[in-house]
């Protein structure tokens, strides 16, 4: 038993291409690139790894190589709603209404937290081995032992470490085109804080990631997949339900970029904390791209096709 569907072509078809058009003519994913809102909340955490071998010349087991049992963690949030009111703001919520559902922008919100947490922490791995070169071993173990007793603790503003981390997102975001009224709160910090070192390196730094231009937080095709990972159009399985190879094609088609390897969607994915779901409900391109797909209901037994038209 087949169904056949006209999934491309007109607006009112709710179709994959369609939506991929849209977006690459509102330059929605370079738009989401440099004006993504700000997180305006955050916690700290700590991840202790412990022995538990009764060995007792057995290793304690290390947070990462080289850097001990002790790791901070960043959780990254927004205030409820914050990426609806965004999407108003930039005036593509009516776009976004006609192709998915009332809690659309929650899942990406959530997705997005989940992913700017993860780089977070990516970033204070980074300060953790920055730290056990300038610091001896005794001393670097007591700074760690005493940022996890404060967890819960600490007053504002946070230490150092952390106010490390926010200024490099801020940096990364600005030096690629965030305006400053998003990060203004970041710059205060710096500046207001009665430490001319440590405002000036700030603004050096900052100098030269406006000239510069760094390493972007999250790129277009890392918002291609968040945006569709959770939810596609017209009832579509999402994204994390897509055999790898299809969901390559499908990023080609909508980043306009045909040399994107597999190792590097891969590496997307991991890079975002995203792992793909089984059952894989689309399976294949019935016509070798992605301008058709065809999967397999869980519901029935049953095969679907969206085929394209050009």
């Amino acid at each position: 038993m087949s169904k056949k569907h006209d999934a491309f072509g007109r607006l009112d078809d709710h179709s994959l291409v369609e939506f991929a058009e849209l977006i690459w003519k509102r330059g929605l994913l370079d738009t989401l690139a440099k004006r993504v809102p700000a997180f305006s909340k955050f916690s700290v955490g700590v991840t202790v790894r412990v022995r538990i071998s009764q060995d007792p010349l057995a290793p304690t087991p290390e947070i990462s190589p080289g850097l001990g049992p002790i790791g901070p963690t960043l959780d990254l949030r927004f205030k409820a709603d914050e990426f609806r009111k965004f999407a108003k703001r930039e005036g593509v919520d009516g776009i976004f209404a006609e192709f998915f559902s009332l809690r659309y922008f929650d899942k990406v919100q959530r997705r997005y937290e989940n992913a700017l947490s993860l780089e977070a922490t990516r970033i204070l791995r980074r300060l953790q081995r920055r730290l056990t070169k300038q610091l001896s071993s005794i001393d670097y173990e007591r700074e760690m032992r005493d940022l996890a007793n404060g967890i819960g603790n600490e007053g504002w503003p946070p230490r150092k470490i952390f106010r490390d981390v926010f200024n490099e997102i801020a940096i990364r975001f600005l030096g690629n085109g965030a305006p400053l009224r998003l990060y203004q709160h970041v710059i205060i910090w710096n500046m207001d804080r009665g430490d001319d070192r440590e405002g000036r390196e700030f603004l050096q730094r900052l100098g030269r990631a406006l000239q510069d231009r760094p390493k972007e937080m999250f790129d277009g095709k890392d918002w291609a997949i968040m945006l569709l990972w959770d939810e596609m159009p017209r009832g579509i399985p999402r994204l994390a339900r897509w055999r790898d190879e299809v969901a390559l094609a499908w990023l080609k088609v909508t980043c306009r970029d045909h040399v994107f390897s597999m190792d590097a969607y891969r590496d997307r994915l991991r890079k975002l904390g995203l792992s793909p779901e089984k059952p894989k409900l689309i399976k294949r391109s019935l016509d070798g791209g992605a301008l058709a797909i065809e999967w397999a209901s869980p519901l029935r037994n049953s095969v679907i096709s969206h085929t394209g038209k050009n």
